[in-house]
């Protein structure tokens, strides 16, 4: 919507939605490659921690800088935005922990059969 209103030329605009859309099956590829269990290996492990480390820092940037930002110039009161944001974070660390929690418990019950 930003790019329907702004003066970039539609080419181009056709030209970035193109390549976001032809490197984003290419990032799931490498993805799926690295994390593929018959290629256990140092190499493999280090690339997928780097990858996994720019994926991450990507989507901080994007949550802190892009949305976080949109939401502070709303008129709510700060101190609520900030309980709002907190509990959120701990909302998904809660679910990541419960995650991690449930696979073990399930390899643990595949160890035993």
């Amino acid at each position: 919507l930003k790019w329907a209103r702004s003066a970039m030329k539609p080419l181009v605009a056709i030209l970035y939605m193109t390549v976001f859309c032809v490197v984003s099956p290419i990032g799931v590829g490498v993805g799926m490659a690295l994390t593929d269990p018959s290629q256990e290996g140092e190499m493999v492990t280090n690339a997928l921690i780097v990858l996994q480390g720019l994926a991450t820092g990507s989507l901080l940037y994007v949550v802190f800088f892009e949305i976080l930002e949109k939401e502070r110039q709303k008129s709510v009161p700060g101190v609520l935005q900030v309980l709002s944001m907190t509990l959120g974070f701990i909302f998904m660390v809660l679910l990541g922990l419960a995650e991690v929690r449930s696979e073990r418990n399930e390899e643990i019950q595949v160890e035993l059969l």
